[in-house]
């Protein structure tokens, strides 16, 4: 269609070319014709462009040395000429009118960046489990230090905000390396939460949202990096402080301990607060 904005597609990659097979083709079955794929591969063992999909001339293919998923999506906002990018994780999927009910959302609300509902994906069986992040759309900035539970391949931004914003993802990080990217851009811009479930996030027993000592990390880093600031301070309550206090304090002293059972047992108290903060501030 003459007229629309191009979109870069930015998708991270390392090995997993069925899974990647399936992320790329659901790109190229959008209903939105003015894409580009830039599909960064992160030093995989596998060869990649023997994939057919990988012909289609849309496609703009970049190989690294593995250097994590943050140093990618990083690579590729870089390499990104559209007036928006959108992020997709290898293994998560576009549902085909994604783009075009997002950059409709975005040119008429003359938003920065937007985020949409979506479904956990249960591969094995092809289950669905619908989560509803448009309920976060009053208190977006409070969520974001509870239970947050956007998924990257949900969101949009438009190139140049980014930019502004200087928003990048921690290239640090292996777990809420996107926590740092969405307070960036939070700090400047309104989040656009569109009504609509459009991404398919695959659930897999490796992912890192199950893995407890992760999540007591990243809320451990998150209140050393921005615990002081005025950001923070604003939007979270003091409960919410004083979990984030606890996972600090944890791993300060007890971070050599990987028993599951105890991890569980530590976060059990701070998960309760952010889940209960979170439904406060939720549209119901």
């Amino acid at each position: 269609m003459v007229g629309e904005p191009l979109v870069s597609a930015v998708i991270p990659a390392y090995n997993r070319t069925d899974l990647l097979k399936e992320a790329v083709e659901s790109v190229l079955g959008q209903t939105y014709s003015n894409l580009e794929i830039i599909i960064i591969d992160d030093g995989s063992t596998e060869d990649l462009l023997a994939l057919d999909c990988m012909k289609d001339d849309r496609i703009r293919f970049f190989r690294n040395e593995n250097h994590g998923v943050a140093y990618s999506r990083n690579f590729g906002m870089e390499k990104a000429k559209g007036k928006y990018i959108a992020f997709l994780d290898s293994d998560d999927i576009w549902l085909p009118d994604k783009i075009k009910i997002q950059v409709e959302a975005m040119e008429r609300e003359h938003a920065q960046w937007s985020q949409h509902s979506y479904y956990y994906f249960y591969g094995s069986n092809g289950a669905r489990k619908a989560i509803n992040t448009y309920r976060y759309r009053k208190n977006i900035k409070k969520i974001q230090f509870c239970s947050y539970k956007v998924q990257t391949s949900c969101f949009m931004v438009e190139r140049e905000a980014v930019k502004r914003a200087h928003a990048l993802f921690d290239e640090s990080r292996t777990f809420g390396e996107d926590n740092e990217f969405f307070y960036q851009m939070s700090s400047l811009y309104p989040l656009l939460c569109i009504d609509e479930y459009l991404t398919l996030f695959r659930i897999k027993e490796t992912n890192a949202g199950r893995d407890v000592k992760k999540q007591i990390e990243s809320r451990a880093f998150i209140y050393e990096k921005h615990g002081g600031e005025s950001e923070f301070l604003i939007n979270t309550g003091k409960l919410t402080r004083i979990a984030y206090k606890m996972c600090y304090n944890f791993c300060k002293k007890h971070n050599s301990i990987d028993s599951a059972p105890v991890l569980k047992l530590v976060y059990a108290l701070p998960w309760l607060i952010f889940k209960i903060e979170t439904k406060r501030y939720c549209v119901r």
